[in-house]
């Protein structure tokens, strides 16, 4: 790569720990706006992500709690 190429603006999201949700970030920006910019961004995805696994959570609860309700419904057989 030649050295008078522009670098792109870029920030590394590591997940270091899935349960607690720690992060690192690096990043090489030109500028502070754009360095704030970029983790705005990079926060609101990582704020997307914990809605979005709330709400698969939720969902599979819902499930558990209709198939519960199902088999409750059911009349009970007698052999």
């Amino acid at each position: 790569m030649p050295d008078d190429e522009k670098k792109v603006p870029t920030i590394i999201l590591k997940v270091t720990d899935a349960e607690k949700f720690n992060i690192e970030i690096e990043f090489e920006t030109p500028s502070l706006q754009c360095a704030r910019a970029m983790l705005t961004e990079a926060l609101h995805t990582i704020q997307s992500m914990i809605e979005d696994a709330n709400a698969v959570e939720f969902q599979s609860k819902m499930n558990r709690a209709a198939q519960s309700y199902r088999a409750m419904q059911k009349k009970p057989s007698i052999l």
